[in-house]
């Protein structure tokens, strides 16, 4: 039988060897996921700041932004200030940007930026976003993206990933209103991580963390949460300071939902998300349409 060798385009250089069945090519790509929101820091929304109800990218509703007390606290700033490599950034490198959080000093003082969606996720969906925390974390402080249902009694939080004071790796905590973290045994660092939450069913998902800066992924972690509906993210800096050297930065927020197809394997799903996010300036197709294909027997 003859296989395939494509090349699958990576961002503006980089390219993705792929060896596949001539018989699944056309699944696998009717298996690559649909974007239902997507947004990124470099898009012409923010260029004239980033405040409440900035709306940038397509899918999600406005952003709301709150802090415990008042001040400016959100920046549209190069993830270099933190210390990472710029490789959260929008476009990669020195030159491009992501959205920045610091806090009010002071114990139990916070900034918030969260993002609602239109719609709630379900069964396969996906949320992810680029995260790049300082390795500096104050006695009292946290830097953490959360997945949240959002409903007229309130906010409740559903998933959250981070870093957090006391611990010298990043944390997840999975349990609703419990102040219970899981230590991922993955160090803080300066470059960022790829964060993929896959909602795997009732009350149950599978999480991913990647490197940013070659797509690997660095582990995976399957657990039980609240069986509520997904509606809103949020990113908060706490008790971390006024200086963007130890601020959150983080870009590419996304929710996805797998377009109809054969039932490919989680961890080949994630694959095919880290081939769509890696360079939001090319196009769908371009990102879709494998290029130069060979023949090889096998």
């Amino acid at each position: 039988m003859k296989w395939l060798l494509c090349r699958t385009l990576v961002g503006c250089a980089a390219a993705l060897l792929v060896v596949v069945n001539p018989r699944q090519v056309a699944a696998i790509q009717a298996h690559i996921p649909e974007d239902l929101a997507g947004d990124s820091a470099s898009d012409p929304a923010y260029d004239s700041g980033w405040t409440t109800g900035t709306n940038g990218g397509y899918g999600w509703n406005g952003w709301q932004l709150s802090a415990s007390t008042s001040g400016n606290y959100w920046f549209i700033a190069s993830s270099t200030l933190n210390g990472d490599d710029g490789s959260v950034n929008s476009p990669p490198g020195d030159g491009g940007v992501a959205w920045d959080i610091t806090s009010p000093s002071g114990d139990g003082q916070y900034a918030t930026a969260t993002r609602p969606l239109p719609f709630a996720l379900t069964g396969d969906d996906n949320i992810s976003c680029y995260f790049d925390s300082s390795t500096t974390i104050n006695p009292s402080g946290e830097q953490v993206f959360q997945i949240e249902n959002v409903s007229k009694t309130g906010t409740e939080p559903i998933f959250s990933f981070g870093a957090v004071a006391g611990y010298s790796d990043y944390v997840y905590a999975d349990v609703a209103g419990a102040s219970v973290f899981h230590d991922t045994g993955i160090l803080l660092a300066d470059a960022g991580f790829h964060l993929n939450f896959f909602v795997t069913g009732s009350g149950t998902y599978d999480f991913y963390v990647s490197s940013v800066d070659d797509d690997s992924i660095r582990d995976e972690f399957i657990g039980n949460m609240a069986a509520l509906p997904i509606n809103q993210i949020s990113f908060s800096d706490v008790s971390n300071g006024s200086s963007q050297s130890t601020s959150l930065f983080f870009n590419y927020i996304a929710a996805t939902i797998p377009e109809p197809g054969p039932a490919l394997p989680l961890s080949v799903f994630a694959a095919l998300l880290l081939v769509r996010r890696r360079d939001r300036q090319l196009t769908r197709s371009q990102i879709n349409q494998p290029q130069d294909c060979e023949a090889a027997t096998d």
